[in-house]
């Protein structure tokens, strides 16, 4: 569910829902939005938030103290970072530190954690 959320698709159907032409692939989303396009901002926006909710949901069971984002989306992290970070920061305490994979497309979503076990375990 969370990838078909986040999804390239997604992201053209969230650009279409708001007046965007069908035919922009994702880069062009992200370049008309770099470019100062409101509809375009709104795309980028909405995807933030879906990764805060993402990044929230993982960071509220295993505490990871890094987060990186691969793929296409962690390419345009200079736009995305900024809304995830506002989100994330009204869904929950938790910080870990978001960073865009220097693997580029090839990389995916993912948590790394420091050690094996989440920072609250070695107290129990």
């Amino acid at each position: 569910m969370f990838e078909e959320a986040t999804s390239a698709a997604a992201i053209v159907r969230q650009a279409q829902k708001l007046g965007l032409p069908a035919s922009l692939s994702p880069r062009q989303i992200f370049d008309a939005a770099q470019q100062g396009d409101s509809k375009a901002l709104a795309v980028v926006e909405q995807e933030g938030y879906r990764l805060a909710l993402a990044i929230a949901a993982i960071t509220a069971v295993l505490d990871p103290e890094l987060v990186v984002l691969g793929g296409g989306i962690g390419q345009r992290s200079e736009l995305l970072l900024p809304s995830l970070e506002r989100r994330l920061q009204q869904l929950t305490p938790l910080r870990p530190r978001i960073v865009a994979s220097k693997l580029g497309a090839i990389a995916y979503f993912s948590a790394q954690l420091q050690g094996v076990r989440p920072k609250g375990m070695a107290q129990i």
